[in-house]
C-alpha cells in the first residue's frame, strides 16, 4: 500500500492497488474489475475527499453514499419480471405481497403488446409495482425460443389457471391462491391499477 504524503498539493488521499492475484472466477473478474474502477473514483472523487481530507476521516461519509447507492439499485431492480414460478411465490410470501402474472404473447399478440407499451413499460407502473407487487411474465412467443423448464412451466401455468386468451393478467395472494383477474385496460398506467385495486387483496 501507497499512502501520500501529508504535505502533497498534488495527491492528498490514500492510493492502492489491488493484489496480482485474484480468487475471484474468470467469468466474473470483468464484473469484478468495473466495480473496482467505480469503488477507485467514489474514494479519490474530491467531492467525496476534499483536498487535505484523509479517508478515516471521511468513511463515514463513504459509508452512508454506498448505502444510499445500494438502497437506489435495490428499488431499481425491485419491478423487474421474473420467469420462475417458484421464486415468485417464495418472494410473495417473504415480502407478503400479491403476485401479479401476465399471460403473454410477447412478441405477436397485439393486445399484449399495447398493454406492455401504455402500462407495464411506464414509470407510474413501475414505482407501484416496486412497493405493492411481485411480478410474473409467463410468456408463450412465436419467434424467440424458451428454455425448455420454463415452457414446461408456463404450459402448466396457463393450463392451471384456464387462460383461454392473452393478454390475461392473474392476481394472486401472498399464499398463492387466486384473488382475480383482468386483461387490458385502456387509460395508462393509473387506469390500470385503479382496475387492479379492487381484485387485490386486502389487508
Amino acid at each position: 500500500m501507497q499512502v501520500a504524503n501529508k504535505g502533497s498539493d498534488s495527491d492528498t488521499f490514500r492510493q492502492w492497488a489491488p493484489p496480482a492475484y485474484s480468487p475471484i472466477p474468470k467469468k466474473f473478474r470483468a464484473t469484478a474489475k468495473n466495480n473496482f474502477h467505480i469503488l477507485c473514483f467514489l474514494v479519490s472523487s474530491p467531492f467525496f475527499f476534499p483536498k487535505r481530507a484523509y479517508f478515516p476521516h471521511n468513511m463515514k461519509r463513504l459509508l452512508l453514499t454506498a448505502a444510499a447507492l445500494l438502497a437506489l439499485g435495490t428499488l431499481a431492480s425491485a419491478d423487474e419480471w421474473l420467469t420462475d414460478y417458484a421464486k415468485a411465490l417464495a418472494l410473495a410470501k417473504s415480502t407478503n405481497k400479491p403476485v401479479l402474472i401476465d399471460f403473454t404473447g410477447s412478441d405477436w399478440c397485439g393486445w399484449c403488446i399495447k398493454l406492455d407499451k401504455e402500462v407495464f413499460s411506464l414509470q407510474g407502473f413501475k414505482s407501484y409495482a416496486a412497493q405493492k407487487l411481485v411480478l410474473l411474465k409467463v410468456d408463450f412467443p412465436h419467434g424467440k425460443a424458451l428454455p425448455e423448464a420454463e415452457k414446461a412451466q408456463n404450459e402448466k401455468l396457463s393450463s392451471q389457471f384456464g387462460i383461454q386468451g392473452f393478454p390475461t393478467v392473474v392476481v394472486l395472494k401472498p399464499d398463492g391462491s387466486k384473488a382475480g383477474e383482468l386483461g387490458y385496460t385502456p387509460g395508462g398506467p393509473q387506469a390500470f391499477i385503479k382496475k387492479l385495486e379492487k381484485v387485490l387483496p386486502k389487508k
